[in-house]
């Protein structure tokens, strides 16, 4: 995953994300996973050492994202 700083770009792992908290991130890995529970929409990406949840709030996006594959290459 990808901590930005402004220009700086610094590569951190999925299990360093808790030291990065309130802080904006991007994040590159691999779907896991894409899943809907109740009125909750999840990302779970993954990279060498560990996995990521993000939280989809976009019905219309959450809707063109599903039909991913495991595997997939995303940026968030």
């Amino acid at each position: 995953f990808i901590l930005s700083k402004g220009l700086y770009m610094a590569r951190i792992l999925a299990a360093e994300l808790q030291q990065h908290l309130n802080q904006y991130v991007t994040i590159k890995g691999w779907l896991n996973n894409v899943r809907g529970i109740g009125k909750l929409n999840f990302l779970i990406l993954r990279d060498r050492s560990g996995f990521a949840q993000v939280v989809i709030v976009d019905k219309e996006l959450f809707r063109k994202i599903s039909h991913l594959q495991p595997g997939s290459i995303l940026t968030v």
